[in-house]
């Protein structure tokens, strides 16, 4: 990565630096409830979508946990319509009411799905 980012800034006389050292941890693969029970909600609720896997920007504590050997797991339940007014985790945090709502319905089903309760 520092290779690659001297190669754009263009500028030899850039240095770059990693402050403390990487903690590695396993990936942490999705087990088949999971999925199974995500996309039963999803061809409810949301008829044609579908999961995929994809790197959150900032970071959580579950690369401590992976590092434990506990698979850590994160899954998405707000879904925004393009030119919605959101800020998430900022000065000025905000969300519609019903876009909080839909996000409750779906781990509630999501959370019923995985115990069972279809």
């Amino acid at each position: 990565m520092r290779d690659i980012l001297l190669k754009v800034a263009g500028n030899d006389k850039l240095e770059i630096k990693a402050i403390g050292e990487p903690i590695e941890s396993d990936v942490s693969v999705p087990p088949a409830e999971l999925r199974t029970a995500l996309a039963k909600v999803l061809a409810v609720r949301s008829p044609g979508v579908v999961a995929i896997p994809y790197m959150e920007a900032g970071a959580t504590d579950g690369l401590y946990y992976r590092s434990a050997g506990i698979p850590t797991l994160g899954v998405g339940g707000l879904f925004m319509s393009q030119g919605v007014d959101y800020n998430i985790h900022g000065n000025n945090e905000r969300l519609p009411v019903a876009q909080f709502d839909d996000g409750l319905d779906h781990f509630y089903l999501l959370i019923k799905a995985l115990a069972g309760g279809e």
